[in-house]
C-alpha cells in the first residue's frame, strides 16, 4: 500500500507540479517517449476546428504520476478532460501555471502498484473564434511516473504542432463605382474569410475619407449624394477578433461625377 503522506502529497498538485518542472527545452517534435505516446486529431477549419489531444501509456507497472499539458490559452478552448485508466485517485487541475507556460496538470495515485496501458489522457479542445492563422503547439511533460520509489525515466516532453484559424484577409477589390438613379452603386469582390466591409468616401481624393457604411454583402448603394460633385470611394474588407475588427488593405479608389 501507498503511505497515506505518500498519496496527499501527490494530490497536492499545484505545488508539486510547480517544482518539479523539466528544463526548459527538453522537448523533440516527434510526440513519442518510451513509454507516452501523443496523438493529435483535427476535425473542422480555420477557427471551426476541433482537436482531441490523447497521451497513451505503454504496458506500465505504477503507483503515482504528474504530467503537465501547456497549450495557447489565446488559441484554445479546453473542452473536456478525461483519463481511461482507472487509478484510486486522480486530480485534474485546469489552472495550471509554470513561468509563462499555462495549462493543464494532471495526477493519479493508486494503492498499491499495479500494471498498466491504454489513453493515460484524452483531452478536447475548440479553436477559439475569430483566431488568426497560425500554428500552435500541444506539449506534454512528465513531472514524474513512479513505482512505489522507483521513478520512471521520461527524458522529453511530447509536443505537438497543428495549423489553426482563419485565412487573412486580401486586399479589399472595389470593382465598380455608378451613378444611378438612387445615388452611386458600388460592388466588390466578396472574400470568403471576410466578416464584413466598410465603405469609404471623400470629396476628394487626396482629402479625408470617412467612414459611409459597414456592409455585410458585395454592394452597397449611397443615396447621399449631389448633383455637381465628384464623389471618390474605397473600401476595406474586416474580421472581428476579440471585440475587435481586423482590416485588410485598402482597395483601389474609385470616382464618381453626379450630374
Amino acid at each position: 500500500m501507498i503511505k497515506s503522506w505518500k498519496k496527499a502529497a501527490i494530490m497536492c498538485l499545484t505545488s508539486l507540479l510547480l517544482a518539479t518542472a523539466l528544463p526548459f527545452g527538453a522537448q523533440v517534435k516527434a510526440a513519442s517517449s518510451s513509454p507516452l505516446h501523443s496523438k493529435l486529431d483535427a476535425d473542422g477549419k480555420e477557427d471551426k476546428i476541433k482537436l482531441t489531444y490523447t497521451v497513451k501509456l505503454d504496458k506500465t507497472e505504477l503507483t503515482d504520476g504528474r504530467v503537465a499539458v501547456v497549450y495557447d490559452k489565446d488559441v484554445l478552448d479546453l473542452t473536456s478532460n478525461a483519463t481511461n485508466l482507472k487509478f484510486t485517485e486522480v486530480d485534474f487541475n485546469k489552472d495550471y501555471k509554470n513561468d509563462d507556460e499555462k495549462g493543464l496538470s494532471f495526477a493519479f495515485v493508486n494503492d498499491s502498484s499495479k500494471k498498466f496501458k491504454g489513453a493515460l489522457l484524452t483531452l478536447k479542445f475548440q479553436v477559439k473564434e475569430g483566431t488568426p492563422k497560425q500554428e500552435t503547439v500541444i506539449k506534454t511533460t512528465v513531472l514524474g511516473l513512479n513505482n512505489e520509489d522507483e521513478e520512471i525515466e521520461v527524458k522529453e516532453a511530447l509536443e505537438d504542432k497543428v495549423t489553426v484559424g482563419r485565412n487573412g484577409l486580401k486586399a479589399a477589390k472595389l470593382n465598380s463605382a455608378k451613378a444611378t438613379s438612387n445615388g452611386v452603386k458600388l460592388k466588390w469582390t466578396k472574400d470568403k474569410s471576410a466578416d464584413g466591409y466598410v465603405v469609404y468616401r471623400s470629396s476628394s481624393k487626396d482629402g479625408n475619407f470617412e467612414e459611409l457604411a459597414q456592409v455585410s454583402g458585395s454592394s452597397y448603394e449611397d443615396g447621399t449624394v449631389k448633383r455637381g460633385r465628384t464623389y471618390y470611394y474605397q473600401l476595406k474588407a474586416y474580421q472581428n477578433y476579440k471585440g475587435k475588427k481586423v482590416y485588410s488593405e485598402a482597395s483601389k479608389i474609385l470616382s464618381v461625377k453626379i450630374k
